[in-house]
C-alpha cells in the first residue's frame, strides 16, 4: 500500500530541543503553552529549508538552505529542533520553532524556501499542519512510496 507525504507528515515527530518535547499535528502540547506564556507570545511555527517538495539535499545544500533561513528569522527568537520521520528512510532535518511568526509570514516563508507545509500553533490549541500552497496540497495527497 502506497503512503502519501500528508500521511508520513502525520506521523513525523517535531522535536523542540531547548522545550525537550515533541510536537504532534492535531495535538496541544502544555510544555509549549507554558512557555509561550513565559514569553507573551501566542503562536508559533515549527519550520525548516531542508529538502524541499520533500526531496533529498546533500546536506551541505540543506545547512546552507537553512542558514539562510536563520537569517530571515532574525527578528524573531528561535530554538532548534529536528524533524524525525517515520522511519530511517526519512532522515531528521534540522529545523527552526519560532516564538511569535506570524501564519502568514510563516507561509511566505515556507514559499520562499520551497516547502510543502509547516507546523503552525496558537496558545491552548491543537498544533497544525498548514500547507504552502494549494500545489503542495495536492502534491502531498499523491503517493510518497511503494
Amino acid at each position: 500500500m502506497a503512503t502519501s507525504l500528508y500521511q508520513i507528515y502525520l506521523q513525523t515527530r517535531y522535536e523542540v530541543y531547548a522545550l525537550r518535547t515533541m510536537l504532534m499535528i492535531g495535538q496541544q502540547n502544555e510544555l509549549v503553552n507554558r512557555f509561550l506564556q513565559r514569553h507573551s507570545a501566542d503562536q508559533f511555527a515549527f519550520l525548516t529549508a531542508w529538502n524541499p517538495q520533500s526531496r533529498p539535499l546533500a546536506d551541505d545544500e540543506n545547512r546552507r538552505r537553512n542558514q539562510q533561513l536563520a537569517t530571515d528569522l532574525a527578528a524573531w527568537p528561535f530554538l532548534l529542533g529536528t524533524t524525525h520521520g517515520p522511519d530511517e528512510t526519512w532522515p531528521g532535518e534540522e529545523s527552526f520553532f519560532v516564538v511569535g511568526l506570524p501564519r502568514d509570514r510563516a507561509i511566505a516563508l515556507a514559499n520562499r524556501f520551497d516547502q510543502n507545509a509547516i507546523l503552525y500553533g496558537t496558545l491552548h490549541a491543537p498544533v497544525e499542519l498548514v500547507f504552502a500552497n494549494e500545489a503542495a496540497y495536492q502534491r502531498c495527497l499523491r503517493s510518497a512510496t511503494p
